[in-house]
């Protein structure tokens, strides 16, 4: 199924703007330059606020100078900048991104259209309205506030005509038309170029939940002005807004606001995706370090049993027998669970807290210690729990959560020199990591009094505290190690660890 993103929605609902810096700064030289877009400026007593190159511009008194920036060019700024955020949250680029720009002519054809059949007007400015009260069926998707209806409306025959197209103003963008100068409306270039490119009627529209009215009200009654069927979209879904403190809408405006770098500085791409999922998509959701950090503890959660239930696979843990018919169970419950809470209007609050159950049951069973007795292993049951956590995690869920499979692909060779690399190393570390806590068999059968004991273990904390360091250098090169009672396993990092820990040092 194809993907559809409109750019005009992208550009007119403001998101180019940037919040602008004030700093004041003293003993500075009195001649600075700058650079705005691709020219070079400069001031004999203006200093450059500290910050970034938004690519926006405006006249400032203090410097005498601007640059009036060509719209396509700042528009393909903030596209490119728009999917480079979404290529590092991992978010699938659509299969089409079509631009306004492209289908003026379309735009045009298609308002000519609804002014043909009667359900629409021209005013003196050049500009053409959407003729609610003619079209009949205004309203559909939200109730309609009856104190409009008293308001004063200016050149349009209602104050709940829309436009379709504006007619234009000095120094604004325009292209001719049967109607003169002007440019299309803010809900008809959506309309039009989904009409163009996706035929007559959509199956699902989605949106942010302010789009509901009046973006996507319009939407549908434009599309069914055009047509004249009596619906255009069968399913509308619509997003919660995301929140700061609970109850104070996240806007630019309002100075709360967070950038995608700014985010993967303190939280991995799997920990916001999380996040994301544990609330219902219709759902408010406020963002805050806490609410990051239980993110964090899942993901923590979810990487730990996968890296103990491949160890556990590849012979690398040891454990009691595991209850395999009860995880086969679980496993099959697990599958029906998720199923049908993604079924039912998607909720993948539920759908994770049902996988949780799953990982928090299998990590108990490669938990139970080892007998003497018990050294086989049933590896199947393991292995399609974790394909089936794998599949979810990743191809429904866009997380990644390497494993021991992965360490080929980080090795020189396709031989798997890591892999035997890392194997030694895990092995003379555990070694090393027993005689500092005096569980090696040499120590172990000297049967030492307390006090004895007491004092090795004192003299033996350096190698302690070096393998210790050891483990935290492999962990910033994307390598995990992880000691259980019995023995040590490794694994790839995903670099979740570490910003959580930059993220507790900032709460």
């Amino acid at each position: 199924m194809g993907i559809f993103r409109c750019f005009g929605c992208l550009v007119s609902s403001g998101l180019f703007y940037r919040q602008i810096g004030v700093s004041h700064v003293a003993h500075r030289p009195k001649f600075h330059a700058f650079q705005l877009g691709k020219k070079w400026m400069s001031s004999l007593s203006w200093i450059p606020p500290d910050g970034h190159d938004t690519g926006v511009v405006f006249y400032n008194s203090a410097s005498k100078s601007k640059k009036k920036v060509d719209f396509r060019e700042l528009s393909k700024f903030y596209e490119e900048e728009f999917f480079a955020d979404m290529d590092k949250l991992r978010v699938l680029r659509p299969s089409l991104a079509p631009r306004v720009t492209e289908h003026v002519p379309f735009i045009i054809s298609f308002i000519q259209q609804i002014m043909d059949n009667k359900l629409a007007y021209i005013v003196s400015d050049g500009s053409v309205y959407f003729d609610t009260a003619a079209f009949g069926r205004y309203g559909k998707m939200t109730p309609l506030d009856r104190s409009v209806d008293t308001q004063e409306s200016g050149i349009k025959k209602s104050p709940r005509d829309f436009a379709l197209w504006k007619g234009a103003k000095p120094g604004e963008p325009y292209w001719q038309s049967p109607w003169g100068r002007g440019r299309p409306g803010w809900h008809i270039e959506c309309s039009a170029m989904a009409n163009h490119i996706l035929g007559t009627r959509l199956d699902l529209h989605s949106g942010g939940i302010d789009l509901l009215f009046p973006h996507h009200e319009n939407e549908e009654a434009q599309c069914c002005a055009h047509s004249g069927d009596l619906q255009w979209c069968n399913y509308w879904l619509h997003t919660g807004h995301l929140h700061a403190r609970d109850a104070e809408k996240m806007s630019k405006s309002l100075r709360n606001t967070i950038s995608i770098s700014e985010l993967l500085e303190e939280h991995s791409v799997n920990t916001f995706r999380f996040f994301c999922l544990l609330s219902h998509y219709r759902s408010k959701v406020a963002y805050t370090q806490t609410c990051m950090l239980e993110a964090s503890a899942h993901v923590r959660r979810v990487r730990a049993f996968l890296q103990d239930a491949y160890a556990y696979i590849n012979g690398q843990l040891k454990c009691g027998p595991l209850d395999e018919s009860g995880l086969k169970q679980k496993l099959a419950q697990t599958r029906v669970k998720v199923k049908n809470h993604l079924a039912d209007d998607m909720d993948t609050s539920k759908a994770l807290s049902s996988v949780m159950e799953l990982i928090i049951q299998a990590t108990k069973e490669l938990h139970t210690k080892p007998t003497s007795a018990s050294l086989s292993r049933s590896a199947g049951t393991m292995v399609a729990i974790c394909s089936y956590v794998h599949y979810l995690m990743e191809d429904v869920f866009g997380m990644s959560f390497p494993s021991l499979k992965d360490a080929a692909n980080m090795s020189l060779e396709s031989s798997g020199r890591l892999a035997h690399v890392m194997n030694s190393v895990v092995s003379f570390r555990h070694e090393v990591r027993s005689y500092a806590l005096l569980k090696d068999p040499t120590t172990a059968q000297l049967e030492l009094p307390p006090e004895d004991k007491k004092v090795k273990r004192k003299e033996r904390v350096p190698l302690l505290q070096a393998c210790d360091n050891l483990r935290e250098n492999l962990l910033t090169t994307g390598l995990t190690i992880k000691d259980h009672n019995e023995s040590s396993t490794w694994s790839v990092s995903d670099g979740t660890i570490v910003s959580t820990e930059k993220a507790k040092k900032k709460t």
